[in-house]
């Protein structure tokens, strides 16, 4: 009886954190949200979470604006982290932060895996690049 109530405990409490996820997706970019056919409505993947949960959220965005506009509308929602640290991948290329979204195919509902990099890393792609 004790291990079903401990079970169950756990299966609420994942079921409390995917509606809270849920409720700041809503917040974020509501699904009725009117997308001109110049606007992108993408979702932005953020790295997992301790509890190895997907954490995603929406982002409304000019297909004009550049890699480096989107990565500034992500930093405005996230806290503690620095532009400098973050690679923005889409379809497993690198989004160049200086081209706009739409020079680099990135089309309406896609999704961006937004990672966190370190210096080191950092240098060895701007060397590439």
């Amino acid at each position: 009886v004790l291990r079903e109530s401990k079970a169950s405990r756990e299966a609420m409490a994942e079921g409390s954190q995917q509606q809270e996820i849920e409720a700041v997706e809503m917040m974020v970019c509501p699904e009725s949200v009117d997308v001109s056919s110049e606007d992108l409505l993408l979702s932005i993947q953020l790295p997992q979470q301790p509890q190895g949960k997907e954490n995603k959220i929406k982002i409304k965005i000019s297909g004009d604006a550049t890699g480096s506009h989107l990565c500034d509308e992500i930093m405005n929602r996230l806290q503690n982290t620095k532009t400098e640290n973050v690679q923005l991948i889409y379809k497993g290329k690198n989004l160049n932060l200086n081209k706009t979204l739409r020079e680099q195919n990135v089309k309406n509902k896609g999704v961006v895996r937004f990672t966190l990099i370190n210096q080191g890393e950092r240098r060895q792609m701007d060397l590439i690049s």
